[in-house]
């Protein structure tokens, strides 16, 4: 992480490290990350449409043959949480478009025969599936290391107490509601004094 600050802090008084190849080379993109997590690599690679338990031949052959075939550049983290893509590295693209937490059922498939389908990775969650294929052969293999990595150091791959996927945490700031006025009463608030995001956490959160 110091280096990486290093040539953060290098990128605002630099005119070079302001190109965005030149930050895409050093991993530097637009992406902030917390002080307990760990970032392990930031890299371009093709996703796979599709992967959600819900895609499945049980659709068209239609939606089954687009979730087979069609495959978009996205820009990849990998993290001590899990693997998270968006569009791009910076700018508007940078905007995140999926968070996927390691889990103890987390798994990594990728083959062995020296061609094209080599550089091929299918990542398996409990609840998601998501194939991508690096841009070398080099990338390949640095994306397997760093998956590796990740995962195995990851708290989420364990068995925690209560048979949890998640561990205790400590300084949990919570407040007990009896109805939902002073609930979403708070809610408000917190949503007009918020200056750049809004994170909502719950069980089963869907818009």
């Amino acid at each position: 992480m110091a280096i990486e600050m290093y040539l953060s802090a290098l990128a605002e008084h630099a005119p070079a490290l302001r190109l965005d190849l030149v930050r895409q080379f050093f991993e530097l993109s637009a992406h902030e990350y917390q002080e307990n997590i760990v970032k392990y690599k930031e890299f371009f690679a093709f996703k796979r449409q599709g992967g959600r338990q819900s895609d499945g031949c049980c659709k068209s052959a239609c939606v089954c043959l687009c979730s087979t075939f069609l495959w978009t550049l996205r820009y990849f983290q990998i993290t001590s949480e899990g693997i998270q893509f968006s569009k791009g590295a910076l700018h508007h693209e940078a905007e995140l478009r999926e968070n996927l937490l390691f889990d103890q059922q987390f798994m990594m498939e990728y083959d062995r025969k020296g061609s094209y389908d080599s550089r091929k990775i299918r990542l398996k969650y409990s609840q998601r599936r998501l194939t991508l294929t690096a841009l070398s052969l080099f990338e390949f293999y640095d994306i397997l290391y760093s998956i590796s990595e990740a995962s195995s150091k990851s708290i989420y791959t364990n068995l925690q107490r209560h048979l949890s996927y998640a561990p205790v945490r400590d300084k949990g700031y919570c407040k007990m509601y009896v109805d939902g006025q002073d609930y979403f009463s708070d809610v408000c608030d917190s949503l007009l004094a918020a200056r750049n995001e809004v994170f909502i956490a719950g069980w089963w959160v869907s818009p």
